[in-house]
């Protein structure tokens, strides 16, 4: 796959995986990339709020910061926990938040504006597993994940009770909404 993305001029890295920032030099040159390319913005003028997973270790999140003071030299930088700020977002400061992605799936329970890291549990299994279990079942081959992840995406879901939906045969789409063609 590395040998097609290359003969474009194109070198597809993931930095991050299963919430963890893994190769801090490439998130680096990406966000280096989004603040004087994308956004046009001197960084020495800039307040930066970004978020965290839950899971991360002291070691990145001292890195991260340490990045964002002295390559950047941003005005001010916050890291923030993904859990919190989504139950942030609902106007509540306790409460349990599950959280599925691409690389990782947790519930982190929050009191009082703060995460219970004692209490959090993980587990290694996201979108990005069921898009390349799809892939594999599928016969696809890997430079057609995007297709997956779309047809994934349009036509899958989770059952809120499995086996009631299995015995009644319930299924939220018709069989014109089933169908899918990938392209050629």
């Amino acid at each position: 796959m590395k040998d097609e993305l290359n003969k474009d001029g194109f070198d597809l890295t993931h930095p991050v995986q299963r919430g963890v920032i893994i190769d801090m030099d490439k998130t680096q040159d990406i966000l280096h990339y989004i603040f004087e390319k994308q956004m046009n913005l001197d960084t020495k003028c800039i307040n930066v709020l970004m978020t965290d997973s839950p899971f991360n270790t002291k070691k990145n999140k001292m890195e991260i910061a340490d990045r964002m003071f002295d390559f950047f030299k941003v005005k001010s930088f916050a890291l923030m926990n993904t859990a919190v700020l989504s139950l942030f977002s609902t106007g509540k400061t306790c409460g349990l938040v599950a959280e599925c992605g691409e690389g990782i799936s947790y519930t982190v329970p929050v009191f009082e504006g703060y995460a219970l890291p004692h209490a959090m549990h993980f587990i290694p299994v996201a979108g990005k597993d069921v898009t390349d279990k799809l892939q594999k079942e599928l016969g696809l081959k890997p430079r057609h994940s995007q297709y997956v992840r779309d047809m994934k995406e349009q036509m899958c879901h989770v059952a809120l009770d499995f086996d009631d939906e299995y015995r009644n045969n319930d299924d939220p789409l018709s069989y014109e909404q089933r169908q899918y063609e990938l392209p050629d």
